[in-house]
């Protein structure tokens, strides 16, 4: 079994990631740019469980002319029941390679465990106390 573990990168990364690139969650079939988090909440909180109250406008054709790039993501979890992502999670898991050829401006979770079949198919990940995702980045080809 491979050990599985999430880069650590420092607060300063952390945030100038964050400054560059922002969540985006569904609601009701249309997207939404979410509120701004402090330093805490972005390696604490959850932010999907308060997407409502956290929503803000609507993404509307912002991210249209962006492509996607699709990557698994690991999630701390504390139980299987619970899928509580943390945007500094991802933040610090964006491919390097990403970040060279790529400006990015958003992100969203599109696939995420919602039964045990999904565990099970990540039955390592699980094991080590891991969910896993597909996090969606919103990018652009650097000039």
């Amino acid at each position: 079994m491979k050990k599985i573990s999430i880069p650590i990168i420092s607060d300063e990364e952390l945030m100038r990631r964050y400054l560059k690139i922002k969540p985006v969650a569904e609601v009701d079939g249309t997207k939404y740019w979410l509120r701004n988090y402090s330093l805490k909440e972005l390696k604490d909180i959850s932010y999907i469980w308060f997407v409502i109250p956290d929503k803000r406008e609507p993404v509307g054709e912002q991210l249209s002319s962006h492509t996607h790039y699709d990557f698994e993501c690991f999630h701390r979890c504390g139980y299987p029941g619970f899928f509580k992502p943390r945007i500094a999670e991802v933040l610090a898991q964006i491919p390097e390679d990403v970040f060279e050829h790529y400006s990015i401006d958003a992100f969203e979770i599109i696939k995420r465990p919602t039964c045990v079949d999904d565990l099970n198919k990540h039955n390592d990940a699980t094991k080590q106390g891991f969910h896993v995702s597909t996090v969606r980045l919103y990018v652009n080809v650097k000039p």
